[in-house]
């Protein structure tokens, strides 16, 4: 993976994994508890990338979307998060169908901003 991602031409995608390296990752919907060992490998994986190993240049963004109530008890998680390069986003909306819709309806103004779709 890292000399693919290392090569600066035409990235050859293998699995959805090489995407958090290169295209902007919306997080939402999963508690992402510690337990879920692989996503957190990941991520720290990729901070470490970016700023230690410098083997591969990591330019995309990862966000990470949680409503605001889940924001206390999440502290330690979410500053962890942050530690590696992932930007939280609380919402001042409930869970559940509102927050998901504004999620939706924010993503969709970004993508009408950028004049290119988010996902290839």
């Amino acid at each position: 993976m890292v000399r693919r991602l290392a090569d600066e031409g035409q990235i050859n995608y293998q699995s959805w994994i090489d995407l958090f390296f290169t295209k902007g990752v919306y997080i939402f919907g999963l508690g992402l508890d510690f337990v879920e060992s692989d996503l957190w490998w990941l991520l720290t994986y990729r901070a470490r990338s970016k700023y230690y190993k410098n083997k591969f240049h990591v330019k995309n963004k990862i966000s990470y979307f949680i409503p605001e109530e889940y924001e206390a008890r999440s502290k330690s998680k979410l500053e962890v998060m942050r530690a590696n390069d992932v930007n939280v986003v609380v919402f001042d909306k409930a869970k559940g169908l509102p927050f998901y819709s504004e999620i939706m309806n924010r993503l969709g103004k970004i993508e009408r901003l950028c004049s290119f779709p988010m996902i290839d």
